[in-house]
């Protein structure tokens, strides 16, 4: 989560740089409206894009795991009640994310309940679809939604200018409010972007000079607009969610207002948005790895299969988990007591020779024992494993710094595993994916001992605490 923020903010820091550089000073008004909220929502979307790339590798057993990917059976119900929350691990950044949220959103609600009640607490008369608010303090003309607030004084005795009030209707007719106030949820949403607080003084900017460009297409008179602008430059500001008229008015909007078309520039200035959005989607999406797995190795089993459709009899199966409930206690936790080989064994026969309902009745399930593939990873795989937020390495049963990896050639592996981490599993935050590796010389020692130790199956118990199957005896 930390990495997408991260990625969301250099994205939008990035867009707004290209809007600096290439659309701010130039008359495409509409087009930088759309841009601005465009770009933004689009900050958000891009690292959550994904590119997948496909590496042929050897099928890999859902049920024949490392040695060191399980707990022993006498520390099974401590695991699972002592797992780490991911949650837990960031409380105090979340109390300040959340202190400092409520605290915005209670800001933007005054400020939106202050200038609703002034709306209706003052007298309302209707003009072009828009309601002015006739107010008796002196405030500089300011809108917000579809109210425009002026002073009383000034309207009844018809001193203010027509071009102020052209303006502010451009505001509402446009819906400058609803880019605002889709702004300001973001900064509630997302207080810690400092982008998001330039965006809205360049979509308030942009807002002004489309306001402009409105009162000059009625007006026609460009110095005596300028002059009015340079004349209410120092008066009393309204709220901050509203559109205000001398709303920063500085040297790029007077400039604006002088400033003459060049299509042909405009257009190729747009174009140049295009590299930069394929620019950001290569270097902020996500890039993930999937393995497709050659066909599967003849008589290799890796899923329960039931060789008899009508199952065993009652006084086998009575037996059966009799066997098992020497083991497992009756709240469906492991003790800690072993099966030994010959339990193992006997199980497992009886196991294959059930049918597909008397399986699933069973607290445990059991597979045809079959030793890991040798197989090598690929050169990329192990580039992708040095990233060690997104993968925790093992070599040969051994916790080990990703950084390991490049002390080994890819021939140097024996036998790759791979695992996804579940949300309640100790390293789930730490990393994402187990990556088990066995050199050599690890894995002819692995293949001996599994060739000793004359267990034909695996056993593996299902808790009933979130039904989670855990493998035993390995």
């Amino acid at each position: 989560m930390i990495q997408y923020l991260i990625n969301v903010i250099l994205c939008s820091a990035v867009f707004l740089l290209a809007y600096k550089l290439l659309l701010e000073k130039e008359r495409v008004l509409i087009f930088n409206r759309f841009y601005l909220i465009g770009s933004l929502i689009f900050s958000f979307l891009i690292p959550k894009i994904t590119f997948e790339t496909t590496v042929e590798s050897q099928p890999i057993s859902v049920l024949a795991l490392p040695q060191n990917t399980f707990t022993p059976s006498n520390e099974f119900a401590q695991v699972i009640s002592t797992s780490e929350n991911p949650l837990e691990q960031n409380n105090i950044l979340l109390w300040i994310y959340g202190i400092v949220a409520i605290l915005l959103f209670i800001r933007f609600l005054h400020n939106l309940v202050k200038i609703l009640l002034q709306a209706i607490s003052n007298i309302n008369l209707p003009n072009q679809n828009a309601k002015l608010v006739l107010l008796k303090e002196k405030v500089m003309p300011h809108s917000f939604l579809n109210y425009i607030f002026l002073n009383e004084e000034e309207y009844t005795k018809n001193t203010l200018e027509p071009e102020i009030l052209t303006h502010e209707l451009s505001h509402i007719h446009q819906k400058h409010t609803y880019d605002i106030i889709f702004i300001e949820i973001l900064q509630i949403l997302f207080w810690f972007n400092p982008i998001i607080f330039l965006y809205r003084k360049a979509v308030q900017l942009n807002h002004e000079f489309l306001a402009d460009q409105a009162v000059l297409n009625t007006c026609q008179n460009m110095i005596a607009y300028q002059n009015l602008l340079i004349s209410k430059a120092s008066s009393k500001h309204g709220f901050n969610l509203s559109s205000q008229f001398n709303y920063s008015i500085t040297k790029q909007r007077l400039i604006m207002i002088s400033k003459s078309n060049s299509p042909q520039n405009a257009i190729w200035r747009q174009l140049a948005i295009v590299p930069v959005c394929a620019l950001l989607v290569y270097v902020f999406s996500t890039k993930t790895t999937a393995q497709s797995t050659k066909p599967t190795e003849k008589g290799k089993i890796t899923e329960p299969v039931s060789i008899s459709s009508n199952g065993v009899s009652p006084v086998v199966l009575a037996e059966f988990e009799k066997t098992v409930s020497n083991v497992i206690s009756k709240d469906g936790k492991a003790r800690s007591s072993d099966f030994s080989i010959e339990e193992t064994n006997k199980l497992g026969d009886i196991f294959m020779q059930m049918n597909k309902a008397q399986q699933e009745k069973q607290m445990i399930r059991i597979a045809k024992k079959v030793p890991l593939p040798r197989q090598s990873p690929t050169k990329e795989e192990m580039k992708l494993w040095l990233n060690d937020k997104k993968y925790g390495l093992w070599i040969d049963d051994k916790r080990v710094p990703n950084t390991a990896l490049t002390k080994y050639n890819n021939t140097d592996i024996a036998q790759v595993f791979v695992s996804k981490l579940g949300i309640n599993t100790i390293n789930y935050g730490k990393h994402y994916y187990q990556v088990d590796l066995m050199t050599k010389a690890h894995y002819e020692a692995y293949l001996k001992k599994e060739a000793d130790s004359g267990e034909k199956y695996i056993v593996w118990y299902k808790l009933k605490r979130g039904g989670i199957w855990i493998e035993k005896g390995k």
